[in-house]
């Protein structure tokens, strides 16, 4: 039974990275196409944004998701104390994907603002192949792309440490 629960927790989150990663890319490739297309190895063969971000969506976050599976699949299940089904940890997994894309968009606006104001540049082995015109828009994508990770893993880790914390606190001081 904690086999399978466990690794339904871990398909779970999974899954919900992917979802994260294909809505994500869908909107900053249209952003900033040379983001994909020059800042990333060209994996697919494609310039169409619409498969750029399916395919860059999956490719670059199911393996965030699977470590945070599995995570949380032992702070679910380890121990004598009741276990955490997948199905509770739904809302948390959504919270975490808010909380993340709240962080990209406000981390990708400051982004575009500061390169805007000449305040930061692209400074990569692509600057050069990146036209002028697309700077600003590729280090708004690059911050929005790297605030996402950051805050998927700092809020992984906290959504872990939360869960495993809940479970051990005593009947009545747990969340229903």
């Amino acid at each position: 039974m904690r086999i399978l629960e466990g690794l339904a927790i871990t398909v779970l989150c999974v899954l919900a990275a992917c979802l994260y990663g294909i809505i994500h890319d869908q909107v900053t490739v249209r952003v900033c196409l040379e983001y994909f297309t020059l800042g990333h190895p060209d994996l697919f063969h494609t310039t169409n944004p619409t498969l750029l971000g399916f395919c860059w969506g999956i490719a670059a976050t199911w393996w965030v998701g699977l470590p945070l599976g599995i995570g949380l699949a032992v702070a679910s299940l380890s121990g004598d104390t009741p276990i955490r089904r997948a199905r509770t940890l739904l809302k948390p997994l959504a919270q975490l994907l808010v909380f993340m894309w709240v962080c990209a968009f406000l981390s990708g606006l400051a982004g575009w603002i500061l390169a805007r104001n000449g305040l930061i540049s692209l400074e990569v082995a692509s600057s050069n192949d990146v036209p002028p015109d697309k700077q600003i828009a590729f280090m708004a994508c690059y911050w929005t792309h790297s605030a996402s990770y950051l805050a998927g893993f700092f809020g992984g880790l906290w959504l872990i440490c939360r869960t495993w914390t809940q479970r051990k606190l005593p009947l009545l001081m747990r969340p229903r």
